[in-house]
């Protein structure tokens, strides 16, 4: 009898494994579009564990030498939205022709107005006129200089002086902070304000609205074939 009962407790103990088994198959199998079994993670202590894994997405991209090959590769996204972003308290959107088209602009303008080859500096909050700033000094062969729009106004001025930034370009938040800046500093010839939002000081020559040089660099491109250069 206790022979027997041994063999009835075996035979149910691996009964009860292969049903384990084969619900952790049907898991395995179900999932496996999305998922893999990692058998490195599931020699676990704890018995009947088997640990399943996210599949890693390969990521397919097209390489890119230079902006020029940037901007040809958002426009092949045609209007799919680039960008969500909030300018005041409305929300805007930006799709990919339109940002590489500010790109291509925004150099073309850079070029008009005597910076291309020059360095260009960039403060304020993330947005797309900020990355298309800094892709648009390199385009026209320049160096663009980001900066940190935490930093303390005299520390900034500090900065551009030792980089010689011969123009900068910023968001509203940076738009009051810079109004002693603009009639004193040594080296920025232009500043650039992406919005005139609560700007005291438009009116003085060294201030260019970031609309009107992308609008200068329109035309430059339409009268004069204007092409990226790098």
């Amino acid at each position: 009898v206790k022979i027997s009962d041994k063999l009835f407790s075996l035979g149910e103990n691996i009964e009860n494994a292969m049903e384990k088994i084969h619900f952790a198959m049907d898991i395995i199998q179900s999932f496996s579009h999305e998922y893999i079994y990692d058998k490195q993670a599931s020699r676990s202590p704890q018995k009947g564990c088997i640990m399943l894994v996210r599949k890693k997405t390969p990521r397919i991209y097209t390489p890119a030498k230079d902006v020029r090959d940037l901007t040809h590769i958002f426009k092949a996204h045609g209007a799919k939205v680039a960008f969500r972003y909030y300018r005041g308290k409305q929300l805007l959107s930006m799709s990919y022709r339109e940002f590489a088209d500010l790109i291509t602009s925004l150099a073309a303008g850079f070029e008009q107005m005597g910076l291309a080859g020059k360095r260009i500096a960039v403060i304020g909050e993330s947005c797309p006129q900020w990355i298309a700033t800094y892709l648009a000094a390199i385009a026209c062969g320049g160096a663009a200089i980001p900066m940190d729009k935490e930093v303390a106004v005299p520390e900034l001025e500090g900065f551009m002086t030792f980089a010689e930034a011969d123009a900068v370009v910023y968001t509203s938040c940076m738009n009051e902070k810079f109004k002693e800046t603009v009639e004193n500093h040594p080296t920025v010839k232009y500043f650039i304000p992406v919005s005139t939002e609560k700007l005291s000081y438009l009116h003085s020559e060294k201030v260019k609205e970031f609309d009107d040089i992308v609008a200068l660099g329109q035309k430059h491109i339409h009268d004069d074939h204007f092409a990226l250069k790098t």
